[in-house]
């Protein structure tokens, strides 16, 4: 599954789900926190499920 990890994640949590197969990509690696919404539009230009800690996310 295709995975993209809020800022908010942990970033440990990319090798873990990477370790279980899964294609992740963690935000903080790229950009510094861009904002709910251009993280929902990578998540859907990439086709990877989004996930974040947020409660107020979008």
């Amino acid at each position: 599954m295709k995975l993209l990890l809020d800022t908010s994640v942990w970033g440990g949590a990319t090798a873990v789900l990477t370790a279980a197969g899964h294609d992740v990509r963690w935000m903080s690696e790229t950009d510094p926190d861009p904002g709910d919404e251009k993280i929902m539009r990578k998540a859907y230009d990439e086709g990877c499920a989004p996930i974040t800690l947020e409660k107020d996310f979008c």
